[in-house]
């Protein structure tokens, strides 16, 4: 009897609980408290929910002008879906090079030709001086390339009636050198990304991390921000939402 007692006690807890933790998906280990530490990742996950305790997400949105698709994301998805329905949970930054390349005289060529080099140019400074841009670009690319960038941003003007001051600073910006900095600074950026770089646009960054397996979060982002988004404690990101999600309830469950 004392040695059938010892040979239970020498069970590994993932056998006990009928888990193979060598195929749990990794995204699933932070998701509850029990299978982090029968996972052995307990410390990891503390300390990554300590450390995203509140803290927005980062999306970082590589996109150019005149692209359809940037368009279409811009206008539709990235705006409707994620900007207004989850804005309080994420941080953007806007990157408008897509791309383009630097020739061999350091000349920036964009892949739809020089209107959408100035295209990016104008929405770089508006990105530049408006403190929340996106539903500024939102406007110029509802209207490009069917008008061109100085129609489209003059009636943007019109339309959230733009202060005087911040007009001309985003066309001294369009007309000087810090227009032509900062797509500089786009190129850099877009450059750099880690660890793999973008195979077209739009792109969207995680945090600052550049995935092509990570593209289609953004299409289905009411569910990645509800496993990402870790609010004032962890309880948050473990009970999840599934109101909208049909099943037959479990009237047991809690009881």
């Amino acid at each position: 009897m004392f040695l059938i007692l010892l040979l239970c006690l020498l069970v590994p807890l993932s056998l006990a609980s009928g888990i193979d933790c060598s195929r749990v998906p990794p995204s699933l280990w932070c998701l509850n408290p029990e299978l982090s530490k029968e996972c052995n990742v307990e410390e990891q996950c503390k300390s990554y929910l300590s450390k995203s305790k509140g803290q927005k997400v980062q999306l970082t949105l590589l996109f150019e002008a005149l692209c359809p698709d940037c368009e279409e994301f811009i206008t539709g998805t990235f705006y409707h879906d994620i900007y207004l329905k989850h804005g309080d949970k994420i941080d953007i930054e806007l990157v408008p090079y897509g791309n383009a390349r630097i020739d061999e005289q350091g000349n920036v060529v964009c892949q739809h030709g020089k209107d959408e080099c100035r295209g990016n140019k104008y929405e770089a400074c508006v990105i530049h001086y408006m403190p929340e841009p996106l539903p500024f670009i939102r406007c110029i690319e509802l209207q490009l390339p069917k008008v061109d960038i100085e129609k489209a941003v003059q009636k943007c003007y019109n339309t959230f009636k733009t202060a005087a001051h911040v007009v001309d600073q985003v066309t001294h910006c369009f007309n000087g050198k810090v227009g032509d900095k900062l797509i500089q600074a786009h190129a850099e950026r877009t450059k750099n990304i880690f660890p793999e770089k973008h195979t077209g646009v739009p792109w969207v960054l995680f945090n600052n991390v550049s995935l092509n397996s990570a593209q289609k979060f953004a299409y289905t982002f009411d569910y990645a921000i509800d496993d990402w988004y870790v609010g004032q404690n962890a309880e948050s990101l473990w009970n999840s939402d599934l109101s909208q999600i049909k099943m037959c309830r479990n009237n047991n469950y809690n009881l």
